[in-house]
C-alpha cells in the first residue's frame, strides 16, 4: 500500500528519509520499469526486456532481477549491489502525481512522499527541507531524478509506440535449468526480433537512427546475455 502526499514546506518541515529503508521494500521485485535512456547502463549486469500489461495491453520496458515473482537477486543484506540502480528504483520514496493546471495548460506534476514507507519519518534520517524551509540537496537531487524519469516516460512510449509500429516485438519465453536440475520458465516476457531490424528497408532503419532509438534496440538486444549471468549470480547466493 502507497500514501501520497504532496510535500509541503510546513507541514513537512521536520520529515526525514532513511535511504536504505526507503529501498526495503523493493528487495522482493523482480522487474522493474525503466525508460531507454538508462538501457546501457542497466544492460552490463541486467537482462532487458518488454512486458504488457494485462489491464491496458500497454507495453512497458522492464529490467529484470529475478526468475520469481518476489526474487531480486541483486539485493543481499538490505543493499543494492548493481553498478546502476534504475530511476524508478532511486527515486523511492518520491512520485510524481499530476496536477490540474487549468485548461489550456501544459499538464503539472506534484512531488509526493509515500507516507506508508518505513524510510520516512522524523526521528532520523536525510531532512527534505532545512530549517528555513529550503529545499535541502537531498530533495533537489530526488527532483532531478524524478524530472528525467519523466522525460524518460515519453522517450520510451515513443519508443514503443515505433517498435509496435514496425512489427519488432516478438515474444520472449525464457526456459532455465540450474546446476542442481532445477528447471524454470518465465512467461509473459517480449524483446525485439534483431533479424526484423536487420532486414528493414534504409528509409526505415535510418528513421530509426534519426530517433536514436538504435542504440536502445541493439542495447535490449545485447542485453539479453545477462539472463546466463543472472543464473549464475543466483546459484552463487
Amino acid at each position: 500500500m502507497t500514501r501520497l502526499v504532496v510535500i509541503d514546506k510546513n507541514a513537512h518541515k521536520n520529515v526525514k528519509v532513511v535511504p536504505q529503508l526507503a529501498l526495503n521494500s523493493l528487495e522482493i521485485t523482480n522487474m522493474v520499469p525503466v525508460v531507454i535512456s538508462e538501457f546501457v547502463k542497466l544492460a552490463v549486469h541486467s537482462p532487458i526486456f518488454l512486458t504488457k500489461s494485462n489491464e491496458s495491453g500497454r507495453f512497458s520496458c522492464v529490467a529484470l532481477f529475478g526468475f520469481e515473482r518476489e526474487e531480486n537477486i541483486f539485493v543481499k543484506d538490505g543493499v543494492w549491489n548493481t553498478v546502476y540502480k534504475p530511476l524508478n528504483i532511486d527515486v523511492q520514496p518520491f512520485f510524481l502525481a499530476s496536477a490540474n493546471a487549468g485548461k489550456d495548460k501544459e499538464q503539472a506534476f506534484a512531488v509526493c512522499l509515500d507516507f506508508e514507507n518505513p524510510g520516512v519519518q522524523e526521528v532520523e534520517g536525510e531532512p527534505i527541507f532545512d530549517p528555513m524551509g529550503n529545499e535541502t540537496a537531498y530533495l533537489e537531487n530526488k527532483k532531478n531524478k524524478l524530472a528525467q524519469l519523466l522525460d524518460g516516460l515519453s522517450r520510451t512510449h515513443h519508443f514503443i509506440d515505433k517498435l509496435l509500429e514496425l512489427n519488432l516485438i516478438t515474444p520472449s519465453r525464457i526456459d532455465i535449468q540450474f546446476s542442481a536440475g532445477q528447471c524454470m520458465r518465465v512467461d509473459g516476457t517480449y524483446t525485439i526480433d534483431e533479424n526484423k531490424v536487420n532486414s528493414l528497408s534504409t528509409k526505415r532503419f535510418l528513421e530509426l537512427r534519426s530517433l536514436g532509438f538504435l542504440g536502445p534496440i541493439y542495447s535490449m538486444v545485447h542485453s539479453l546475455v545477462q539472463v546466463r549471468a543472472l543464473i549464475q549470480k543466483r546459484e552463487a547466493n
